[in-house]
């Protein structure tokens, strides 16, 4: 969220922080309500479905939904952050496919390639691109990445979604969510856990600790020490591991990290 106040610490705002729970929903909808009556707000920018960086923070598309529709009906652009969320990650192409108002801009970037080059892509609705079109210089949108168009990057982009949009690519994708939504449940009353969140692809683990849940939380390095020493890559933020796969991942695969995890979290109960 963009405003000439200090928009690094209302994107840090608690007040903006909800979860899947409905009686959540109220603070952060009257919270986005306030702050943008004003003339001073540009932008909403978001993650859609799931706060990556945040902690893999996750929340329904319901509430989302409703902060798009605020936003809008106030003129505030709402673009969305597909960086992480996109090209299949959550369950459906884009985590946005899951709300009835559509964003104004997107970002895309990771999956785009398959993270096998650095490409991005900024998309726009017809309103926001009919702002720029003129023949007066003065209107011109004078921006450019140093990679833009990049040939090599675009033809990684172009192969990688013609495999992403393939049947078969799909199909991994859902044996994925099966495969998580089952671990989930299996895990979900360890003593150890304080949380299990899922969202399509995406399967996190927050651990119980005593702390509080921060990236500060010093259970992160024995933790990480545990999935290298078991030769398992994970990277834990904080006390919250989480795990998102490649498409090409077997079940055998799923299941050594499964395992890891798990191993993990008898470990953290021994300590308690």
């Amino acid at each position: 969220m963009v405003t000439t106040g200090t928009p690094l610490e209302l994107c840090r705002s608690e007040a903006l922080c909800f979860s899947r729970v409905p009686s959540a929903e109220a603070a952060p909808l009257a919270a986005l309500e306030k702050i943008i009556q004003g003339d001073d707000v540009a932008v909403f920018i978001f993650e859609p479905l799931v706060l990556g960086s945040g902690g893999m923070i996750m929340y329904s598309p319901e509430v989302l939904d409703k902060m798009v529709a605020m936003c809008q009906a106030h003129g505030v652009l709402c673009l969305a952050d597909e960086v992480m969320t996109g090209f299949g990650r959550t369950g459906k192409f884009f985590a946005s496919n899951y709300l009835e108002n559509q964003p104004d801009i997107f970002a895309f970037s990771k999956g785009l390639t398959g993270g096998t080059l650095p490409m991005s892509i900024t998309s726009c609705s017809e309103k926001v691109f009919n702002a720029f079109l003129s023949d007066d210089k003065n209107k011109t949108f004078y921006h450019g990445h140093s990679y833009t168009g990049n040939p090599v990057g675009c033809a990684a982009a172009l192969a990688s979604v013609d495999l992403l949009v393939k049947e078969e690519t799909w199909d991994n994708i859902h044996r994925i969510i099966a495969k998580h939504t089952a671990f989930r449940q299996k895990i979900t009353h360890h003593p150890a856990t304080l949380e299990v969140r899922q969202q399509g692809t995406i399967l996190a683990v927050e651990i119980k600790t005593g702390a509080s849940s921060s990236y500060f939380n010093n259970i992160r390095d024995k933790i990480n020490a545990i999935f290298m020493r078991e030769k398992v890559l994970l990277r834990p933020l904080g006390n919250v591991v989480y795990v998102l796969p490649p498409y090409c991942i077997t079940n055998e695969q799923l299941d050594r990290v499964y395992e890891v995890i798990e191993l993990t979290l008898d470990w953290v109960q021994a300590q308690a």
